[in-house]
């Protein structure tokens, strides 16, 4: 092969990579914008307000992204994973805030950075319980987890229903409150839950699910998540919040 089919092979193959690279990110951006528009749209249908950026909310996520209890085990082997581990939002794009079901929200766009870790992207959706509470942390575990933690006395809050209690982790400041919470009404619909759900964290009176959320600004996405939230509020017994 000579040396000019080699240079039209290696350029053209160059040439149309770009091409498709472009196309790509073209297609995304519009994409992108036509995901804001209808988000616009439903905001002003509901009376939400949209806000392209408002950093402000991410002093929400920093005060909530911290360890909420720490067993023996974490503070003697991890000592340094409260600085080391924990993520900082320091921007918050495509900010939408209003009230669903009579209930308060903020839903966001965050831009994480840690010390250890690669910066990231991620949506996040906040809704407002009727009244304040000790801090209550719940994450999905895999079953021989979380009884290999018992053996070892790194057990969690438990509420006495054995199928919740193997898959659930349960942290929490005050353990009366945590069972106070999780009554059968909670744990069953936990329970029943998407496998995207990977559990929730009550800080201040604010519930954050952690589950994989592609991206709020579709409305859809947008409602059904807000919509998983206040079912689960509407389950907790209402004499739990501190107000």
């Amino acid at each position: 092969m000579s040396l000019a089919w080699i240079l039209f092979i290696v350029l053209g193959g160059t040439a149309l990579f770009a091409g498709a690279m472009i196309w790509f990110f073209v297609w995304l951006n519009r994409g992108d914008k036509k995901l804001v528009a209808l988000l616009q749209e439903e905001c002003a249908r509901r009376g939400w307000t949209y806000e392209e950026r408002n950093d402000a909310y991410c002093a929400q996520y920093n005060e909530g992204d911290r360890f909420v209890v720490r067993n023996w085990g974490e503070r003697v082997l991890q000592p340094m994973a409260p600085i080391t581990h924990r993520y900082w939002a320091n921007r918050a794009r495509h900010v939408v805030t209003g009230v669903h079901r009579g209930r308060p929200f903020v839903a966001a766009r965050l831009n994480l950075s840690a010390i250890q870790g690669e910066p990231s992207d991620r949506p996040v959706v906040w809704v407002c319980a009727p009244g304040t509470s000790p801090v209550l942390e719940i994450t999905r575990v895999a079953k021989l987890q979380s009884r290999i933690n018992a053996g070892i006395g790194q057990g969690d809050i438990t509420v006495g229903d054995p199928e919740f209690d193997d898959a659930f982790e349960v942290r929490s400041s005050s353990p009366e409150f945590a069972q106070a919470v999780l009554g059968p009404a909670v744990t069953a619909y936990l329970k029943t839950g998407s496998p995207a759900f990977q559990g929730f964290t009550l800080i201040n009176g604010r519930l954050l699910f952690r589950e994989w959320l592609n991206d709020h600004r579709d409305p859809k996405k947008l409602l059904a998540a807000l919509d998983e939230r206040c079912d689960l509020l509407d389950r907790i017994p209402p004499s739990v919040w501190t107000r």
